[in-house]
């Protein structure tokens, strides 16, 4: 049980990680932003 949880934490840490790199390529492209990341970069 707890080797799965461990497991799962760890493949959504690589989720966002590759999410994040995902977008910031594509800010770093200047192709534009999706509205959702558009939204982000503005609050932060």
């Amino acid at each position: 049980m707890k080797k799965d949880t461990i497991f799962g934490w760890i493949r959504i840490i690589a989720g966002l990680f590759i999410f994040a790199f995902g977008v910031h390529l594509t800010i770093f492209a200047n192709i534009g932003l999706a509205p959702w990341d558009c939204l982000g970069m503005g609050l932060s």
